[in-house]
């Protein structure tokens, strides 16, 4: 029986902090223990949660394009409509991989519907433009990692 990756992750995480409260601060060796350990503890937490954060954004980005959908033009319309019929497919493939690309495609879309919400002059285009923005500084925020080195 093997263990599973985030056992693996914990245990060398323990290890490296262990090794870490060892070592004299500043010197070469702890700060290469210091950003092993980061790595692992950012690793360890994306994760454990890479496909919850990525069904909630393909998701939300979704909802995004369908609200831009029916205030943009065509061909841009069209193109938004498949961005979201393409994400639907395979809803049973939970790969992190394959959300990973499901995202790719929400957010290529995204950038689309926010070039032509950059010029909008209605109150809708501009209320979606400002909640993208939300959107976009939420998602990168899930993505910060703070962590006080000593």
């Amino acid at each position: 029986m093997r263990p599973s990756i985030e056992v693996v992750l914990a245990s060398i995480k323990t290890n490296t902090a262990d090794k870490l409260a060892k070592i004299p601060k500043g010197s070469p060796e702890s700060l290469a223990t210091f950003g092993l350990h980061t790595i692992l503890t950012v690793a360890a937490r994306d994760f454990d949660n890479a496909a919850d954060r990525c069904f909630h954004e393909i998701k939300t980005l979704s909802k995004l394009l369908e609200r831009g959908r029916t205030l943009a033009p065509e061909p841009l319309k069209e193109r938004l409509q498949q961005s979201i019929a393409k994400v639907q497919e395979n809803q049973d493939d939970l790969r992190v991989s394959c959300l990973e690309q499901k995202l790719d495609i929400l957010r290529y879309a995204l950038i689309e519907l926010q070039t032509h919400l950059e010029t909008s002059t209605t109150q809708q285009g501009d209320q979606l433009l400002s909640d993208t923005w939300h959107f976009l500084a939420s998602s990168n925020k899930q993505r910060e990692f703070f962590f006080k080195p000593w």
